[in-house]
């Protein structure tokens, strides 16, 4: 999983203040431009919106870089003006009911960050702000003296690291049991609405940006793991770089980031440059404006044909191994 548990949790973590230095809630970094995602009753009633940084920074939002989603129970915060955060993003992911989440929480009177392991107890609906919220978690959360759990406190998957809810105390019900409540944000909400567009946009970019592993494994995780397959294919690490730099332009070769065919054969003598073909165009869907993954797989030569076919299933098996361990690769 991402390194939440790895150090310092707090590195991860935004606080949320009024002008007043009043903590109203946590928030984090969900992408490369810095948006910040928190649940809604962080900023509620503030004109200004004031965040501090784990390295001690502050930025000072105003109102048209603050977008309220309270019919979702979140709200999407822009520092993109401002520069951005110098705070590292978490991935985002649909949340897998039954498994542990880890939360982290303030301690003591300096608030220092723990990570509380917690149990999902289930999804429910809950009231908040004259709204209905759907895919609500109920979370058993260790009761811990001292112990304080902000709202938009992130919750995390136990397995993958990936966020799967914010903490939203203020949406808890007399039937929930003494459950700390949380708003869903790996799943975007239905409709048109600008609501829905602004979260549809943040996932996306997320999953496009943000690696995930394991049950949180995204876009950006595959294109990390297949460019480590591709480094590694060939002769040894960095091989099909070298011979995509030895490429050049000939009529039969491969043109674009991608051939227009489903299903395109390179054939040709030994020698004639198939591998480097190949290579370069792994190379140009790698470097591409929005990255494809590629994976190379080497089949074997002839009459070693029972080897060579067993070759591309066992280089596939390990890769979905490494996708679904507890640890991102480096």
């Amino acid at each position: 999983m991402p390194g939440f548990l790895e150090g310092d949790p707090g590195r991860y973590l935004l606080r949320i203040r009024d002008l007043n230095g009043r903590l109203h809630g946590l928030g984090f970094v969900a992408d490369r431009r810095g948006s910040v995602l928190t649940a809604h009753e962080s900023v509620a009633g503030l004109d200004r919106v004031v965040l501090h940084t784990p390295g001690g920074q502050t930025r000072v939002l105003g109102p048209d870089a603050v977008l309220p989603l309270p019919e979702h129970g979140l709200a999407l915060l822009s520092t993109e003006a401002l520069g951005g955060l110098p705070v590292p993003p978490l991935p985002l992911a649909a949340v897998a009911a039954g498994h542990e989440a880890l939360l982290p929480a303030l301690a003591g009177e300096d608030g220092r960050v723990v990570a509380l392991r917690c149990g999902l107890l289930g999804v429910t609906g809950a009231a908040y702000g004259g709204h209905r919220l759907g895919g609500v978690l109920l979370l058993d959360v260790p009761v811990v003296g001292g112990i304080a759990v902000p709202a938009g406190s992130p919750v995390l998957d136990a397995r993958s690291g990936a966020v799967v809810a914010l903490a939203a105390p203020a949406a808890c019900e007399p039937r929930h049991g003494g459950a700390l409540t949380a708003v869903p944000v790996g799943t975007g909400p239905p409709g048109g609405t600008a609501a829905a567009e602004a979260l549809a946009g943040l996932l996306a970019s997320n999953a496009a940006a943000v690696p995930g592993y394991g049950p949180a494994l995204n876009l950006a995780g595959v294109l990390r793991l297949t460019a480590a397959q591709v480094a590694e294919a060939g002769a040894g690490p960095g091989r099909v770089a070298h011979l995509a730099a030895d490429r050049v332009d000939r009529p039969d070769g491969l043109a674009g980031d991608e051939p227009a065919a489903t299903v395109t054969a390179l054939v040709g003598a030994p020698g004639s440059g198939r591998t480097t073909e190949l290579a370069a165009l792994a190379a140009r869907r790698a470097d591409a404006a929005h990255p494809l993954p590629t994976l190379w797989l080497r089949g074997g030569r002839p009459g070693r044909a029972a080897a060579g076919s067993a070759a591309p299933r066992r280089a596939a098996a390990r890769y979905r191994r490494r996708a679904s361990g507890p640890r991102a690769p480096p």
